[in-house]
């Protein structure tokens, strides 16, 4: 059993932000930063326009977010966080500039009140947020990201809806604020999203990983707010969280799933045409949640970073340009990190694998 600390943190390393004291080939050592108690999930962004990323980290247990402002020396060092409430529960954050101010604000979805908040990032742009204005969306919201799915330029946003199986698509209007929820089925227990223009006709698709069908369901947008019906892609037991990213380097984008059921990840190669071929599994740590693609390694291929909960650790998986990836290595953590509660690459939280335990795996 790991063990729980009252005051939980973030660790910053050089290269790509990390759980506490981690350490893996090609990464610094950590050094933790203080939040609140339970953070779950964090983003990245320049919000106070000093060239340098701060950090933004939803606290579950105090329903507030920390923001971390980088030093301005630009030496990847933080300050001490100012807190921001937002609402019971909160489980997934994303930056964006929805009101097109220049600034970043913050969308953060709350699973206690079904909502998903909205900081406007001050009109100074010198890093603070304005009280949180609340938006409702399905039950149990567990993952957001922003895109512009109306093609006017403005960015929207999409929730996932754990327990109402489908999706919320909030339609950005020109003052900043968001239109009421319009939901779209997905399959069941959908926990992760990735965005982009799978079949290249220049409007944004959704892919989004259903935990209990044990496959990805891609849903092609319009470009008018819509999506077209979701068309599944087996992948493995439990799939979590999933990235899109080229690669194999044909310019076509794929996908990439944790399969917290089997310990592995499944590949999922794009073709021409926006569909993608048969799932391509390669082995993780045990019960991955989370993960992240970048060139880690610097030789033009993409990578993935996968944070095993089970086993505590974060598996490097190298990529062969070929969408295909070596075996991983995998950095330890000591066992007072729960991996449980840190949302290290766009991952995994204590509310999410409760409830995946408890419906989906029965235990």
């Amino acid at each position: 059993m790991i063990a729980r600390r009252a005051t939980a943190g973030v660790a910053a390393l050089s290269g790509l932000c990390l759980p506490a004291t981690l350490a893996i080939a090609g990464f610094d050592a950590g050094v933790e930063y203080e939040t609140g108690v339970e953070p779950v999930a964090v983003t990245s962004a320049d919000f106070d326009h000093d060239g340098n990323k701060d950090l933004a980290v939803t606290n579950l247990s105090e329903g507030d977010v920390s923001v971390l402002e980088a030093n301005f020396v630009g030496d990847g060092t933080f300050e001490g966080h100012v807190r921001y409430t937002v609402g019971a529960g909160p489980t997934a954050i994303v930056a964006t500039d929805l009101d097109r101010d220049g600034n970043k604000d913050l969308a953060v979805t709350t699973e206690g009140q079904d909502e998903v908040a909205i900081l406007e990032a001050g009109f100074s742009g010198n890093g603070t947020f304005e009280p949180a204005d609340d938006y409702d969306v399905g039950d149990t919201p567990i993952a957001v990201a922003a895109a512009d799915f109306t093609s006017d330029g403005r960015k929207d946003l999409v929730v996932a809806n754990f327990l109402d199986d489908n999706v919320s698509l909030l339609e950005c209007k020109r003052n900043g604020t968001l239109k009421p929820a319009l939901d779209t089925p997905v399959g069941s227990k959908p926990v992760g999203m990735a965005v982009s223009d799978f079949n290249r006709d220049g409007d944004q698709d959704l892919a989004v990983a259903s935990s209990s069908d044990g496959d990805v369901v891609v849903l092609e947008g319009d470009g008018d707010g819509n999506f077209g019906a979701p068309d599944p892609y087996p992948v493995g037991g439990v799939p979590q969280r999933l990235v899109a990213a080229d690669f194999d380097k044909d310019g076509k984008e794929d996908l990439a799933v944790v399969n917290a059921g089997d310990d592995d990840v499944s590949v999922l190669e794009g073709k021409s045409d926006g569909t993608f071929k048969s799932a391509v599994d390669y082995p993780a740590g045990l019960t991955p949640l989370g993960i992240a693609s970048g060139d880690f390694d610097e030789d033009g291929n993409k990578d993935l970073a996968v944070s095993n909960s089970d086993g505590a650790n974060v598996s490097i998986l190298e990529g062969n340009g070929d969408a295909g990836f070596d075996a991983f290595t995998a950095g330890l953590a000591p066992r007072y990190c729960n991996f449980r509660k840190a949302s290290i690459y766009a991952g995994s939280n204590e509310i999410q694998r409760n409830i995946i335990s408890k419906m989906t795996l029965g235990l």
